[in-house]
């Protein structure tokens, strides 16, 4: 029965993936503080160490077999970007092009899913982490710093599949923009 299950962790359904990941915002109700106006906001570069690569994690099977890889429709930097401009507009901001009152850049530092497996399941790791940084409209002064991350594991019995990873990303990524949004010294160098 042992080398049955094994086996099937060993062939399961190897290819590679692509996801198309975007952001839910996570179902708090947030509004922006009464008598504070919202601010112009312009989203400068999200930079991404890995450059503009779309491979973001891989799958393996029993005994780290490879199984294939994962890639993203989308550049991390591009999907963290929109998040945080969903997420500030839904605070009451505007995201702008010209004449901000602030300028947030940022940094990619994970955008990576993965799978740990034993011989009875498997666990679908994701994991988002970003660096923020607010700056003066003139760039002349960073206002605040601050570094958000996100994790969320999801065990299944089955094969790995391409919803699974999905869903495990977006809510890593929901998670570390929810830490973002909380954040009171963010909130307070918005203002």
């Amino acid at each position: 029965m042992i080398i049955i299950v094994i086996s099937a962790f060993a062939v399961g359904c190897a290819g590679s993936v692509t996801l198309d990941i975007g952001y839910r915002p996570a179902w708090v109700s947030q509004s922006p503080p009464t008598g504070i106006p919202g601010r112009r906001i312009q989203l400068g570069n999200i930079s991404d160490p890995g450059g503009s690569t779309s491979l973001i994690g891989q799958r393996k099977a029993a005994f780290d077999a490879p199984m294939g890889n994962v890639f993203v429709s989308r550049p991390p930097s591009m999907v963290i970007r929109d998040a945080v401009a969903a997420d500030l507009h839904r605070s009451g901001h505007m995201v702008v092009d010209t004449d901000p009152d602030i300028i947030v850049r940022g940094q990619v530092e994970t955008f990576w899913i993965r799978t740990d497996v034993t011989p009875i399941y498997w666990d679908v790791v994701g994991e988002v982490r970003f660096t923020l940084e607010l700056l003066d409209s003139n760039l002349s002064t960073i206002l605040f710093k601050g570094t958000y991350q996100g994790n969320k594991v999801e065990r299944t019995y089955l094969w790995p599949n391409e919803d699974i990873m999905k869903r495990v990303l977006e809510d890593a990524l929901t998670a570390a923009v929810l830490q973002m949004s909380s954040d009171s010294n963010f909130v307070q160098a918005l203002r």
